[in-house]
């Protein structure tokens, strides 16, 4: 047989397997949502089976002694899938040689059995960065395959090994040279890059899933740099408008990382790699780049839609799981809505302190409540005509066994994201009305309670009842008891917010809007809400004094008297502030100038502080 029929029978051999793993590549998205674990087992049955193709169309060097390009199958199983793909296409590839028989059997079992140990070898060795994953240490390692089988063949009669030393060893070596890396950069990586993940928007998401297709990703790609989490915020429409948005802004990311990795893994974040540069400049470039393309309208159900895309970057080593990679983007991508400023963010290690931080927080207010850790501050609130106390607004703090005292803006956020607010709101809730009969009732017995309360605690339907089972447990009157609400509260759904404060005013509690001007401040609450109060945020009584914003803050005051709606300014810290709004005719107010928040044991000490006052007055 020449030289030339032995490349072309080598050729035809690999490329029935190629065809066959091609076809099979047609299923694969099918098994999308299975475990790692299921789908190497797939990818192992795949090789197993193309080995066995493989074995159908060999080259015959003796009676019972064949060549072909099984151990290259059988290699790749353990390059992609791990030892389970490994075994399984040793038992398939094994097996169907130990049936064919013929006295090559031994030593062809014995090379399948190196050539999947060799591949599981080439994975780690990869996976650990020992060796590059380029087209060289493809070419090598095919090259390693035929010395590996033809090593086998020394068990045969020496004119066969011989033989095949002189006329296959180095066809074989070429072209298992060639079938390796084939089987990486047109086959495999077509699929990873290709119909694997281009089919993903037409399939239910699934965050595990997706996980586990990015380590696949990172241990084989060899061109990856970082990884981003593109984080959607218009995603509040209701579904299926919300999941048409996602896909489409999927298929835009995937047009702008035609070779990259992008899944979805939450129902409004998607995760893609960037293969810009190891450098931040050039990593925050490409980002900036999509993050600009995103933001162009997509079209969905024949209508623009504008996109508000943030993307947090966490670079890639060759160290990091995807695990790792997730947490450190998702690290960035929460300082970043924290901060407000930007729309992209490279992952950096002090965000992993803050990381930390959270992460304890979050941990440690499951336990504040059961564990006494939570107390209440108390700050006066005086008329402006009187100077006499109208009321107390009930704030929340906590001390941490180790951290000590955490800021309210550090731990109600969490509170708000993770349910916590609930519980510790009813907890307020009840200890305020708790401490009017015990604190405050005898100096001040018809001081007003003001305790704030959370958009979840106004979405539970039952919130009414629960404030007037409150109510009459503790004897506290409920026109002492003033709610509080804030505007972002109501963009959601104002009509079933409406509901329940109408029904909470119909008990004859008090409902003030706090903060007012910071969000959606519009006339339309004003005159639909049941309102009794309205607090202008301390952002407005900081530069009264100034002109511009002096005026500002005059003309709200004279609009909610108009709709007869008592007004408090909080933040007070000047005499020249606490003049003009008593010029202006400011009804309530509030602030450090006249009292800084009280603890449950500096109460009695204001209160004969209070009695003191009134008696010099007089």
């Amino acid at each position: 047989m020449s030289w030339l029929q032995i490349v072309t029978s080598f050729i035809r051999n690999f490329t029935d397997i190629a065809i066959f793993i091609v076809l099979i590549n047609h299923l694969r998205p099918h098994a999308m949502k299975l475990s790692k674990k299921l789908q190497d087992m797939i990818l192992g049955v795949t090789f197993g089976i193309s080995s066995i193709i493989s074995m159908q169309i060999p080259l015959v060097v003796a009676d019972g002694v064949i060549l072909d390009l099984r151990n290259v199958s059988v290699a790749a199983a353990g390059t992609y899938g791990g030892w389970r793909s490994a075994l399984l296409a040793v038992v398939f590839a094994g097996g169907y040689r130990v049936l064919l028989g013929g006295a090559g059997w031994e030593p062809g079992l014995g090379g399948i059995a190196t050539c999947a140990i060799l591949g599981v070898v080439y994975k780690e060795l990869e996976k650990r960065g020992i060796i590059p994953t380029t087209l060289g240490t493809d070419l090598l390692f095919g090259a390693s395959i035929a010395v590996a089988s033809f090593a086998w063949s020394l068990m045969l009669p020496v004119p066969v090994t011989v033989s095949i030393a002189s006329h296959f060893l180095l066809p074989m070596m070429i072209i298992s040279s060639l079938a390796t890396a084939g089987f990486r950069h047109f086959i495999v990586e077509w699929h990873n890059t290709g119909s694997y993940f281009r089919d993903l928007a037409a399939h239910p998401w699934n965050a595990k899933a997706s996980v586990e297709r990015l380590q696949h990703y990172l241990d084989h790609s060899g061109t990856t740099d970082a990884v981003c989490i593109v984080h959607i915020s218009n995603v509040q429409l209701a579904y299926p408008f919300a999941d048409d948005l996602m896909k489409s802004v999927y298929q835009r990311l995937t047009s702008l990382l035609p070779r990259g990795f992008v899944a979805r893994i939450r129902e409004n974040e998607l995760i893609c790699s960037l293969t810009a540069s190891p450098d931040p400049e050039r990593l925050l470039s490409q980002a900036s780049h999509i993050q600009q393309k995103l933001s162009e309208p997509v079209i969905v159900r024949n209508r623009p839609v504008h996109i508000n895309a943030l993307l947090g970057i966490a670079a890639y080593n060759g160290q990091e799981t995807a695990e790792m990679l997730i947490q450190h983007a998702d690290a960035a991508l929460r300082h970043m809505k924290e901060q407000g400023h930007s729309h992209t963010m490279i992952y950096h290690e002090k965000l992993l302190q803050q990381q930390l931080y959270r992460f304890k927080l979050e941990q440690g207010l499951q336990q504040a409540l059961a564990n006494n850790e939570l107390e209440l501050h108390f700050q006066p609130q005086f008329q402006m005509q009187t100077g006499r106390v109208r009321g107390f607004e009930a704030l929340l703090r906590w001390r941490h066994p180790e951290l000590g005292a955490v800021p309210p803006g550090e731990f109600i956020p969490i509170a708000e994201e993770n349910g916590m607010i609930v519980p510790i709101g009813l907890w307020v809730l009840r200890r305020a009305c708790e401490l009017h009969g015990t604190l405050f009732k005898a100096a001040f017995p018809d001081a007003v309670i003001c305790v704030n309360i959370s958009a979840l605690q106004l979405n539970e339907t039952h919130f009414p009842e629960l404030v007037s089972q409150i109510l009459s447990e503790t004897g506290l009157p409920p026109r002492l008891l003033e709610l509080e609400i804030t505007e972002s509260m109501l963009i959601a759904s104002i009509d079933s917010a409406n509901d329940r404060l109408e029904e909470l005013s119909r008990l004859g509690i008090r409902i003030a809007l706090d903060d007012f001007g910071t969000g959606y401040s519009s006339l339309h609450y004003l005159s639909r809400l049941p309102l009794h109060l309205v607090k202008l945020d301390k952002s407005f009584i900081r530069d009264i004094c100034k002109n511009n914003e002096g005026r500002i803050t005059q003309s709200i005051i004279r609009l909610l008297q108009d709709l007869d709606i008592h007004v408090v300014a909080e933040g007070v810290e000047s005499y020249d502030q606490l003049h003009r709004l008593a010029a202006w005719k400011c009804d309530i107010v509030q602030g450090y100038l006249l009292s800084k928040p009280l603890s449950e044991e500096a109460v009695p000490a204001f209160a004969a502080k209070q009695r003191t006052d009134a008696a010099l007055v007089r």
